[in-house]
């Protein structure tokens, strides 16, 4: 059975170099292309599999990694356009559950994954070492900068691109 946190809990950084950003953002790029990869020769049943007891599927972890990069790209813009925003988190287990999500192929992620995944790579290439300072307030993890932010982004599809590799490996 595949394990909760196969690449570790969270740990940030005590400090984010220009160099760990460039990294991440190239790592960002090629998510749609990881995830693509690891689904390959899957049929639908077995994407629907658990990937453990009381876990999701292959197929909703690919439906939620598409989600929370989509949620990240909206924060890294209210972020850049506004003055320490207050951003509101949205609640996981229920967006997975709707129809566009629970019933449906995870084709349509994959595409949202490409989409997202390309222009916020664009827009964080464009981005200098000062608007990485930038920040926004989540109501349970308190203020935030971008470059902190981009770590937790990074682990979180990390996180969930092992899960599911590991549960093919089972």
């Amino acid at each position: 059975m595949a394990k909760k946190f196969p690449v570790g809990e969270f740990q940030p950084q005590a400090s984010v170099t220009q160099e760990d950003i460039q990294a991440w953002i190239e790592e960002i790029s090629t998510t749609p292309s990881r995830i693509s990869s690891l689904l390959q020769g899957l049929t639908q049943a077995r994407q629907e599999v658990p990937i453990r007891e009381d876990a999701w599927s292959i197929k909703q972890l690919v439906h939620h990694i598409a989600d929370a990069v989509m949620n990240s790209y909206i924060h890294f813009k209210l972020a850049l356009t506004e003055d320490n925003p207050s951003i509101k988190p949205y609640d996981e287990e229920r967006w997975n559950l709707q129809a566009d999500e629970g019933s449906q192929d995870a084709a349509d992620s994959l595409l949202l994954l490409v989409a997202i995944c390309g222009r916020w790579t664009r827009l964080m290439k464009s981005m200098n070492a000062e608007q990485f300072k930038r920040t926004f307030v989540h109501p349970a993890a308190g203020e935030r900068d971008l470059a902190q932010y981009l770590a937790f982004c990074m682990w979180h599809i990390r996180h969930h691109s092992s899960q599911i590799e590991a549960s093919l490996q089972d």
